[in-house]
């Protein structure tokens, strides 16, 4: 009975699975959070000691009971984005820069003005040119730049390689309690991996996240170009693309407008979760001309790191606990909406949306979402697809199949049914999605008041 370890090492935590292909099941789970350092204003960072620690606890409990000595592969999901920089002996020389640090802006500008395409300052090229600058010292040193997931492979195998990774080397097997020399994914980012968790290597699904970042991808035959930066022109884990939009803002929208970062709408009315989202199920799609610009963060898409939350449109009676929770969960929508029209407009079109992420166990957020985008909603019965997806890479290149195929044979469970999009709200989302980037644009957009504040 061979069983696969995957593992996603996010922003928020890592999780590990063990999977047994075969039966297609589930064996065992680990998951150990952590936070992420910060001292000021768009700034993320992470020691990536912490990885390693998570990747072992979380690994050992998932083994917890089950045979090890069957584990035949691992793969690795890891956050995208981040700066791992190492020096000649392998040393690591500072906190990785994450995917949501934007403190690299002026460097993006800069880059993007050199090779004449949007850069958004969440990509790793921006923030190696702001190490450059602000730490020329640790610069000088840096001898090998890694990916979050890339790093994490080198520590399973002991070689610094995109792909393929290797064999699992002896000191790393001793401390996660696995056999040496067991194959090594070459894994990939997250959004590469859950596509292979939710089975979408066939052009015409997209996938859906809500979770701390907010993405909307799916594989694609042919390269897509965008020179607005909306839709990034990534690759898959299977040899196709994998065209990606993805926002700053998602899942912890909602939460702070709900009052999860300070006494505000829901703490201050005393209502439970569930109580709040039944108040904004009752609420009209458009939330009667309130929006939610929900740049808490700064933001990528659209590139507007100085960006900030903004609540416009309220009247007399219209700060009604239940309509500000919709229009956050809308306005987080509608930046993702913005996704699937530039990528029809790029000639690929979806006939629908595998959900994934937090977000997509909020029935009011599934709803909202089938109707903004008036496609049909499937829903994994598997939560951390990435993990999963890093199990069927490791299952596949151990036994020497291709992994998009593998995938596509392997079958993916879902929920029964699908959430079904209502065509007579299409035009009120519309005219909703319109006002919300209208406003964007008026605050923050080139020329704008807001442009460059912080």
């Amino acid at each position: 009975m061979p069983l696969y370890l995957g593992l996603d090492v996010g922003t928020s935590g890592t999780k590990a699975l063990l999977y047994d292909p075969d039966k297609k099941q589930v064996l065992g789970r680990g998951s150990i959070a952590y936070g992420v350092q910060s001292s000021r204003a768009g700034e993320a960072e992470q020691d990536p000691a912490i990885w390693i620690e998570a990747v072992c606890t979380a690994s050992r409990q998932a083994l917890q009971g089950l045979p090890a000595a069957q584990v035949r592969g691992i793969g690795v999901s890891g956050q995208q984005h981040g700066m791992v920089v190492l020096d000649k002996d392998n040393m690591v020389l500072r906190p990785a820069k994450l995917w949501c640090d934007v403190t690299s802006a002026e460097e993006a500008e800069e880059l993007s003005r050199v090779y004449g395409t949007t850069l958004v300052p969440s990509f790793t090229a921006t923030k190696l040119l702001w190490l450059k600058r602000h730490e020329p010292d640790v610069f000088a040193q840096v001898a090998t730049v890694l990916l979050p997931h890339n790093y994490i492979n080198f520590w399973l195998t002991g070689e610094a390689v995109m792909e393929p990774a290797g064999r699992l080397q002896p000191d790393a097997a001793e401390r996660l309690g696995l056999p040496a020399g067991i194959v090594v994914g070459p894994g990939g980012g997250d959004n590469a991996m859950a596509a292979l968790g939710v089975g979408a290597v066939e052009e015409g699904t997209l996938v859906l996240s809500l979770g701390t970042s907010g993405t909307l991808f799916g594989p694609s035959m042919g390269l897509i170009e965008d020179p607005t930066g909306i839709i990034c022109p990534f690759a898959d884990a299977t040899g196709a693309w994998l065209p990606l939009l993805c926002t700053i803002n998602c899942a912890g929208v909602p939460e702070e407008a709900s009052g999860g970062g300070g006494v505000w709408v829901r703490q201050a009315h005393g209502l439970s979760h569930e109580e709040i989202t039944e108040l904004a199920s009752r609420e009209q799609p458009g939330c009667d001309g309130v929006t939610f610009l929900p740049f808490l963060g700064g933001e990528r898409t659209p590139n507007w790191p100085h960006a900030s939350g903004a609540l416009l449109g309220l009247r007399v009676g219209s700060s009604r606990p239940g309509l500000v929770y919709r229009a956050a969960l809308e306005g987080v929508t509608f930046l993702l909406a913005a996704g699937k029209e530039r990528l029809r407009a790029h000639g690929l079109v979806p006939d629908e949306l595998r959900v994934v992420g937090g977000g997509a166990r909020n029935r009011l957020w599934r709803r909202i979402v089938a109707d903004a985008f008036q496609l049909p909603l499937r829903f994994p019965l598997e939560p951390e697809a990435a993990a999963l997806g890093g199990a069927l890479q490791a299952a596949a290149i151990d036994r020497g199949q291709r992994v998009g195929k593998f995938v596509s044979s392997h079958g993916i469970a879902l929920e029964e049914g699908a959430t079904l999009p209502d065509p007579g709200v299409a035009g009120a989302y519309r005219a909703a999605m319109q006002r919300s980037r209208a406003l964007g644009q008026a605050l923050f957009g080139e020329g704008s008041p807001g442009k460059g504040a912080h």
